[in-house]
């Protein structure tokens, strides 16, 4: 927009300088208006001579005709000296016409080639961030419309379904197993009720699911009959030593495993009752353990939350974390998702949104250039672009912002360092 008013401005412009070059003596500083030929032509005007025109002779021969020619064409009795002046201006003004008549073209040469970018790049998403001060609230706005459409999951982030506190049950018969053909419809959610389990860890753990979100119909789960996860015991392992990491009594692990003696074998699967994955494990299995953008050595330029503007030094809240890193350097999605804005803007620069599962989102800003395209689905540690200090920057550096439901996350909660 600030270009195609800069142009229109620069047309104005121009149009007076046309104007004053061809209805305004330069030399006698009077406007003329409907001329006829042989009055527009140079030999008319130099029918006076300086001495006369100084002199003021001839005056008559101008008040009468025909044709109006000009408007009060008496000239006062000047000097030659201040004559030489109005001279010299009209020279320059003559020079700098041309000039900028040369810079007028070289401008829509320009304005051409920003519209040809601008039509190659089209089909990207972009949001208009006019001031830091809208950023906040304008980027919250998009990132709601930005929300994943698929059902939003009925688990807490311990994935558990229900409220029920397991630590006081006492686990006492063996567990057994059933199987399940997944239909249409399922998730881990909706088969951990079916069966009357709290939290979904148990289905992940006992079928070694790597990611929830691709469950097929068909697929066939081993259904336990009670809550708790599978642990293979490690070389050195102990009874006494399980049951004191997972503060469980030994009974427990004898009863449920119906375990006829205390000695463990390296490789062996135990059945750990009312334990729950811990939460690494349940966000890679959920695809929401996200990864570092960067491979490269950084270094936390800025943290998130409030910080002294790098600008300004006014205290201002900073939406992401800032990650200062070797100019060029690739970004990297730090989940699976589909790219949902791909663009610039004067705060952000280059910048990149995904869309993950969950309700989360990514923005990656700041970005000397992209390599992606809208809807486009990028694999965890898929290349976005290359880092730069596009936009509100200070220098070579990523924006790294973590938003859940449209909602602000600080991205040191997630991101595994």
């Amino acid at each position: 927009m600030p270009t195609i008013i800069g142009i229109n401005v620069l047309f104005f412009i121009s149009f007076i300088l046309i104007w004053t070059e061809n209805y305004v003596d330069s030399t006698n500083m009077k406007i003329f208006s409907y001329l006829e030929p042989q009055m527009a032509s140079s030999n008319f005007y130099n029918a006076l001579t300086v001495d006369e025109m100084l002199q003021g002779q001839k005056k008559n021969n101008w008040k009468k005709s025909n044709t109006s020619i000009v408007h009060n064409l008496s000239l006062p009795q000047v000097s030659f000296k201040f004559y030489n002046i109005i001279e010299a201006l009209s020279s320059i003004m003559l020079k700098l016409r041309r000039v900028y008549f040369v810079g007028v073209i070289l401008l829509l040469i320009w304005a051409f080639g920003l519209s040809i970018t601008n039509l190659v790049v089209s089909g990207t998403s972009k949001i208009s961030f006019s001031s830091e001060e809208k950023e906040i609230a304008l980027l919250s706005n998009h990132m709601e419309s930005f929300i994943s459409t698929t059902p939003i999951d009925d688990f807490d982030e311990n994935g558990n379904l229900t409220l029920q506190d397991l630590s006081n049950i006492k686990f006492e018969q063996p567990v057994t197993y059933s199987t399940y053909t997944v239909k249409s419809g399922d998730n881990i959610s909706s088969i951990s009720k079916k069966f009357g389990l709290t939290n979904i860890s148990t289905l992940i753990s006992v079928n070694s699911i790597n990611n929830v979100r691709k469950l097929y119909v068909g697929d066939t789960l081993e259904i336990p009959s009670i809550d708790g996860i599978v642990y293979t015991v490690q070389n050195g392992d102990t009874l006494s030593h399980l049951a004191n990491n997972y503060d469980i009594p030994i009974e427990s692990l004898l009863d449920v495993n119906n375990l006829t003696t205390s000695i463990l074998r390296t490789g062996q699967k135990l059945f750990i009752p009312g334990i729950a994955l811990d939460s690494n494990s349940l966000k890679k299995a959920l695809g929401e353990l996200f990864t570092l953008p960067l491979k490269t050595s950084y270094r936390i330029s800025s943290p998130y939350g409030y910080r002294p503007d790098p600008f300004t030094g006014q205290r201002k809240f900073h939406t992401g974390i800032d990650m200062a890193a070797p100019l060029g350097s690739a970004i990297r999605a730090a989940m699976s998702g589909t790219v949902v804005a791909a663009s610039y803007s004067s705060i952000y620069g280059n910048y990149v949104i995904l869309r993950h599962v969950n309700g989360y989102q990514t923005l990656y800003a700041h970005m000397s250039s992209i390599s992606v395209k809208i809807g486009q689905e990028i694999s965890q540690g898929g290349r976005l672009g290359a880092l730069g200090s596009t936009g509100y920057s200070t220098g070579p550096h990523l924006h790294f912002s973590v938003y859940k439901n449209g909602k602000l996350v600080n991205p040191t909660t997630v991101l595994k360092f």
